[in-house]
C-alpha cells in the first residue's frame, strides 16, 4: 500500500492555516502530536483520542463542531511533519 506525502487536493474538504509561532520547534512537535491533548488547547476540539504509538499506520479520533473524524497517520518525519 502506497501512502500520500502531501493532502488530496480534490478532498470534499481542504483546510490550510499557516501561523509563525514564536516557540522552540521541540514544544511545538510536543503540542502538534499529543493528540489526546488537543481539548486542552485548541477549544473546538472537543475529544481526540489516538490508538497507538505515534507512527504509520496508527489511527486516531477526534471531534470539532459536531463532526467525528477517524484520521490515519500516513507519514512521520519527526520534529518536522506529521501526515
Amino acid at each position: 500500500m502506497t501512502h500520500p506525502t502531501t493532502i488530496d487536493e480534490n478532498a470534499p474538504v481542504v483546510a490550510d492555516h499557516t501561523i509563525r509561532i514564536a516557540a522552540p520547534l521541540e514544544q511545538v512537535w510536543h503540542l502538534h502530536t499529543g493528540i489526546g491533548s488537543w481539548p486542552r488547547w485548541q477549544s473546538a476540539i472537543t475529544q481526540a483520542r489516538l490508538d497507538g504509538p505515534l507512527a504509520p499506520g496508527t489511527t486516531f479520533h477526534w471531534e470539532t463542531a459536531g463532526l467525528s473524524i477517524d484520521s490515519t497517520i500516513h507519514a512521520v518525519d519527526a520534529p518536522h511533519r506529521i501526515l
